[in-house]
């Protein structure tokens, strides 16, 4: 079966000059070469140092970023050069899940009216009434009572606000989502109930996954497979139950003793023994 996301050779370069009127000419290489699939259903881990690039090829796939060279493809489609109206079909399938969720929640606006907007105007509903309805029981699905169409952002605790954003993604139907460093700012618990309601949803709605993280016991249990990121060049790819006895690279064993440099050694996160329900 073909990949879902394909990338090849995708780079993003950033002018860098200095000097009088710019004279000397630089550039800086936030992504480089970069070749990936990701097929359908899968979840693939990305790491790597801050600065290594794994936030801006996220950022390249969905065409937040427009890439310096290269391609990027969805089901089969170069969506490189596509224009904003061709590409709306697929930002519908393409969302994303921020590390701050706050940001990207409007403040004066209702939980439910963000859901029901994007649902409007992509299409993905006939009308308010069915878009309402479809809007709470996606709610309620991921963890959150009916009352929350009505509440406003602030009202909601971290965990929650990642819950109504989960929640928004799956109204307009998507099937890949870019995960950026969703549950870093969670408490460990709450990391936990989110993790594993993503991995309930993946099964229940067929979603893939593109997971940008740091902590590598998460990366560990939550991926299928992990990439590893240097200096804007993919240096490594292996499954993630071999991350941390069978990586090789430089890059990737320097993360591993990074971790296991501190406390008394490897530490996993036994993720699975969590409780799957609360509110967070």
């Amino acid at each position: 079966m073909p990949p879902l996301v394909e990338v090849r050779g995708a780079s993003k370069f950033y002018d860098v000059s200095t000097g009088w009127l710019r004279r000397k000419r630089r550039a800086f290489a936030a992504v480089e070469g970069v070749d990936l699939a990701i097929g359908r259903g899968e979840i693939v881990g990305l790491i790597g140092e801050s600065g290594s690039g794994k936030s801006t090829l996220g950022r390249l796939i969905c065409r937040l970023v427009e890439p310096s060279e290269g391609k990027v493809l969805f089901d089969g489609q170069d969506i490189t050069r596509l224009s904003h109206r061709e590409m709306i079909p697929y930002y519908r399938r393409m969302q994303v899940i921020f590390q701050d969720n706050t940001s990207s929640l409007n403040p004066r606006r209702t939980i439910g009216a963000q859901i029901v907007g994007p649902m409007l105007r992509l299409g993905v509903a006939k009308d308010r009434r069915s878009a309402e309805a479809e809007a709470i029981r996606l709610l309620e699905r991921v963890g959150l009572r009916k009352d929350f169409f009505l509440r406003h952002p602030h009202e909601l605790s971290g965990g929650q606000r990642q819950r109504a954003g989960i929640a928004r993604a799956l109204a307009v139907r998507a099937e890949f989502l870019l995960l950026d460093e969703p549950t870093s700012a969670l408490d460990v618990s709450i990391q936990a109930q989110i993790l594993n309601l993503l991995l309930d949803l993946r099964e229940e709605f067929g979603l893939t996954y593109l997971f940008i993280g740091h902590n590598l016991a998460v990366v560990e249990f939550f991926c299928d497979r992990v990439v590893v990121m240097e200096q804007g060049k993919m240096v490594e790819s292996l499954p993630a139950e071999e991350l941390f006895s069978s990586a090789r690279h430089p890059a990737t064993r320097h993360l591993l003793d990074s971790v296991l440099g501190i406390g008394d050694g490897r530490r996993k996160i036994e993720l699975e023994s969590q409780e799957r329900t609360g509110l967070g």
